[in-house]
């Protein structure tokens, strides 16, 4: 995943490294939850949104998704009667 992570650009190096900003935002989305309510342990909700608006504008997440949509992984793909109607 480290090539897909654009290069820092300007300014003060942040703490908060791309794993932890990643982790943040899986999290903001799983929850549903405000940017503002974001947990302390993510650092300031202000750093991980400008990260998330720059992931986005540099098209990362698009790239990420179609990498995993590539080669998907069937292994663990299981259908029964239970989940589709016959």
């Amino acid at each position: 995943m480290k090539g897909y992570f654009p290069p820092y650009r300007t300014g003060r190096p942040s703490s908060l490294d791309n794993r932890t900003a990643l982790n943040a935002i899986l999290w903001l989305m799983r929850s549903g939850a405000p940017w503002r309510d974001l947990p302390e342990r993510y650092g300031s909700w202000k750093t991980v949104y400008s990260r998330f608006r720059a992931w986005v504008s540099s098209g990362l997440f698009e790239q990420v998704f179609l990498e995993l949509i590539d080669d998907p992984d069937m292994e663990n793909l299981s259908l029964d009667s239970t989940i589709v109607r016959a």
